[in-house]
């Protein structure tokens, strides 16, 4: 059974862990388990903030698989948010407003909460 280098971050930290699974998929399961209950992850310099990112390397430290949360997960998408809320502005006015709604709707989408095994997310190779 293939052994994952499995990253999980914090705001402020990190905590690196080998985790068997025969999976990327399954490595990243036991990562998010072990994460929920009582770990034993060292973080340095401070522990005591949630969990919001858990990444899955593979043997050469490419990311293949990860988690995020929600709050994670809105805070990746703030950025492309904030540009199609501008898009819907400027369309306002003087161009395709619909366009521009569909857009915003399609980046909103990326940044909703999803269910639990929601924000696992295979990631493109290295």
């Amino acid at each position: 059974m293939p052994i994952y280098q499995v990253h999980f971050s914090t705001d402020a930290e990190l905590a690196i862990h080998d985790i068997s699974g025969d999976t990327p998929a399954q490595a990243l399961a036991a990562a998010r388990a072990l994460a929920a209950g009582d770990h034993e992850l060292y973080f340095e310099p401070y522990a005591g903030l949630d969990i919001d990112e858990i990444i899955v390397m593979d043997d050469d430290g490419y990311p293949i698989c990860a988690w995020r949360s929600d709050a994670m997960r809105l805070r990746l998408a703030a950025s492309d948010l904030l540009i199609a809320a501008r898009e819907v502005v400027a369309s306002w006015d003087s161009g395709d407003l619909a366009a521009a709604v569909r857009n915003l709707a399609a980046t909103i989408a990326e940044a909703e909460p999803l269910p639990d095994q929601a924000g696992v997310e295979a990631l493109p190779p290295g």
